[in-house]
């Protein structure tokens, strides 16, 4: 019997993710984790700060046109330091702009690694041994569509693995496959006055909106239980406060919410439901209080040094995650080095103490 199995990955989706707060609604909660050192530096956010590097994919694939040349991203980070030490999570991204107004592809590759596990009879008594991972891997596409609007998409097939063999009393293995869609937009004015207000923003603000892991139902054992993707809602403002030969200034808030809405505690609604019922299903109110609020910056010097700072808030009702975020970046020729840190509000929390370190390769400055 998977007892061993059952408790620690209900730990791992409670205490690590963006669904933290509804444990157990979504398959794969993996496709949720911050990617890339840079946006966990400023609070785990990015949909308005995308466009510098191939982690774009994972935040905004509409912001890929602006990744102008070819570019590697690898990030490391040991998981849930606080609560076991055999996890890790590794992703793995690159851009390829396909020229002038043609856009940029992406490709990015994912993997959790879930550890050992014990494998367990009724009595307690150990019949074998086996390794958990997930992974992903898709491709993404982003263009202009005129010079304030782009656009953009992606696709990702998914495997979790999360038994080879069943648990006691029910037929098959703990492991599924599916796939995901993204869908993305952005608005990045080159000309924008309010005379209204007197206040010129041409080239200071941005909007990003993304809906992510669009996609069917995955089944580990019984189709009648099938478990949503995490489908994700997010938008995000950011604005650039100066920007000169030396020094920049960059702050955005970000809102972003699972579109998944349960029929009863067993059944959930297809994704094609719950894109709109996730937002009144229990009351907008409540609905509202499901979602995760991030705020941040980078201040940036001689386009070399960048320093970061967030906070990522969540509902006390639906995981009370609760954290700064700190981070650093530095880029030199054709290297580019960031590294995070999450200092949690709560003691002893399981994602205190979670570093995350990132190395990006310009191919092109080669």
């Amino acid at each position: 019997m998977l007892k061993k199995v059952a408790v620690f990955f209900s730990l791992m989706t409670a205490f690590s993710f963006q669904s933290f707060g509804q444990a157990g609604v979504t398959a794969v909660p993996f496709l949720q984790i911050a990617p890339d050192s840079r946006s966990s530096g400023f609070g785990e956010g990015g949909v308005a700060m995308s466009g510098r590097d191939p982690n774009t994919i994972f935040w905004n694939p509409a912001a890929l046109y602006r990744v102008e040349e070819i570019m590697v991203a690898i990030t490391h980070a040991n998981w849930l330091p606080q609560l076991t030490g055999d996890l890790f999570y590794d992703y793995l991204a690159v851009t390829y702009p396909l020229g002038e107004d043609l856009g940029t592809l992406g490709m990015h590759v994912t993997y959790l690694n879930l550890g050992e596990n014990v494998r367990t009879s009724e009595t307690n008594q150990e019949l074998g041994r086996f390794f958990s991972w997930e992974g992903a891997v898709g491709i993404s596409y982003g263009f202009p569509i005129n010079e304030d609007w782009s656009f953009g998409t992606g696709a990702r097939f998914i495997y979790s693995r999360l038994s080879p063999v069943p648990t006691a009393g029910e037929r098959g293995e703990g492991i599924a496959s599916g796939f995901g869609v993204d869908l993305a937009t952005e608005w990045h004015p080159k000309n924008l006055m309010i005379d209204a207000i007197g206040m010129d923003f041409s080239n200071k603000v941005r909007l990003g909106v993304s809906l992510s892991n669009i996609g069917p139902k995955m089944t580990y054992i019984d189709e009648d239980q099938a478990d949503p993707l995490p489908t994700n809602f997010r938008a995000g403002v950011a604005y650039r406060w100066f920007d000169d030969e030396y020094y920049s200034l960059e702050t955005f808030a970000e809102f972003s919410k699972l579109m998944v809405a349960k029929k009863d505690s067993v059944t959930s609604y297809p994704v094609y439901q719950a894109v709109y019922k996730a937002w009144y299903k229990d009351g907008v109110g409540e609905e509202l209080k499901k979602a995760n609020y991030t705020i941040g910056g980078e201040f940036v010097y001689d386009k070399f040094v960048f320093l970061r700072m967030g906070y990522f808030h969540e509902d006390e009702k639906y995981g009370n995650r609760k954290f700064m975020t700190y981070g650093v970046g530095l880029v030199y020729s054709f290297l580019n080095f960031d590294f995070s840190y999450i200092s949690a509000f709560e003691e002893a929390h399981p994602l205190e103490g979670t570093v995350r370190v990132s190395l990006g390769l310009n191919v092109d400055r080669l």
